[in-house]
């Protein structure tokens, strides 16, 4: 259970981002719950896991079934922000399923680009998936994911 909201302003927020939580589930719309989740980060900027609210979903591939492999996923990172968190879950109608947490540097992804080089070479990162972020990684392993890192 969550602890109470020390102000007005981080109750709506917290009202916003439970807003735009349920409607990407309902609907798996994401431009809606993008509506609601940047409401609520402008009003509780601090608020961990607000801006985070929105997930992306990957396609579906020609036979109806499979998941579409191989997309672009673009996201807003505040110039601030230090790392990223991606959390990997399974959809099956009618209920989506945890399967993985990663805590992502934004340098590793920027790579010489934050650091003013000229890297003009694609960068394959892997990284672990465990069960949250505060588990310890020897006891909760659950796979991984690969981000490519293309040139600007």
């Amino acid at each position: 259970m969550a602890p109470p909201p020390d102000t007005d302003a981080e109750a709506e927020a917290l009202r916003l981002k439970a807003t735009a939580e349920s409607k990407f589930k309902a609907s798996n719309n994401a431009k809606s719950a993008l509506k609601y989740a940047k409401r609520a980060h402008r009003l509780c900027p601090h608020l961990l896991g607000v801006f985070e609210t929105v997930a992306y979903a990957t396609g579906t591939a020609a036979d109806g079934r499979s998941p579409s492999w191989n997309e672009r996923l673009v996201v807003e990172v505040p110039a601030h922000a230090r790392s990223m968190t991606l959390e990997v879950k399974c959809r099956n109608a009618p209920s989506v399923k945890d399967v993985g947490v990663a805590r992502i540097a934004v340098e590793d992804i920027l790579g010489g680009a934050a650091a003013g080089s000229d890297d003009e070479h694609e960068r394959f990162l892997s990284y672990a998936l465990r069960e949250s972020l505060h588990a310890s990684w020897q006891e909760s392993r659950k796979g991984m994911f690969v981000i490519v890192s293309l040139p600007a």
